[in-house]
C-alpha cells in the first residue's frame, strides 16, 4: 500500500513529522511551503476598464512591479501637453496640426526678420540706412585694435545712430 506513495496534503502527515524514506519534498502542515505556490494563486482574475476593454495592466503589475509605476498603454506615451484635461482623451488631430502650423508661421517670419536685418548690418552703410530710416554711422577701432602692433587681431565697433 505504500509503494508509490508521495505524501502532498496536510492530512498524508497524521499527527508526525515526514517521510525521512520517501525522497521528495515534503511540508508536515504546510510548514515551510511558500504561499505563492498553491495551487491557483497565479490565476489572475479579468479586469476591465471603464470602456470594457480588457485591462491587460494585471499582469505587468505583480510581483516586483506591484510597487512601480508602469506604462502599459499607447496613451502613456503621449506627451500631456498633447492631452485633453477634462476627458483624458487625445485632442483632436486637425485642432494640434493647424495650432503648429500657426506657431511654425510665427517662428519663421520672426526668424526671417532677424535674419534680414543681420544681412543687412553686414552689407554696410546704405543698407543700415535703408533698414534704420536715416541716421550716421560712426566706425571707430576697438581698443584691441589700436594696442595691437601687428595691426591684423582687432575689431572694429559699427555704432548706427538714428535722426529723430
Amino acid at each position: 500500500k505504500r509503494a508509490g506513495f508521495v505524501p502532498r496534503k496536510v492530512e498524508d502527515f497524521g499527527d508526525g513529522g515526514a517521510f525521512p524514506e520517501i525522497h521528495v519534498a515534503q511540508y508536515p502542515f504546510d510548514m515551510g511551503r511558500e504561499k505563492s505556490l498553491k495551487p491557483g494563486s497565479k490565476i489572475l482574475p479579468v479586469s476591465v476598464d471603464a470602456h470594457g476593454n480588457v485591462a491587460y495592466d494585471a499582469i505587468v503589475r505583480q510581483n516586483e512591479n506591484s510597487k512601480k509605476i508602469v506604462y502599459t498603454q499607447q496613451k502613456d506615451l503621449i506627451p500631456k501637453i498633447l492631452k485633453n484635461d477634462e476627458d483624458d482623451e487625445m485632442v483632436d488631430d486637425e485642432d494640434v496640426q493647424e495650432e503648429i502650423e500657426q506657431t511654425m508661421q510665427e517662428t519663421k517670419a520672426a526668424l526671417e526678420k532677424i535674419v534680414n536685418f543681420l544681412t543687412e548690418v553686414k552689407k554696410g552703410k546704405k543698407a543700415m540706412e535703408k533698414v534704420g530710416g536715416g541716421g550716421t554711422m560712426r566706425a571707430s577701432a576697438g581698443s584691441s585694435m589700436r594696442d595691437s602692433h601687428d595691426g591684423g587681431s582687432g575689431r572694429t565697433r559699427i555704432g548706427f545712430e538714428r535722426g529723430h
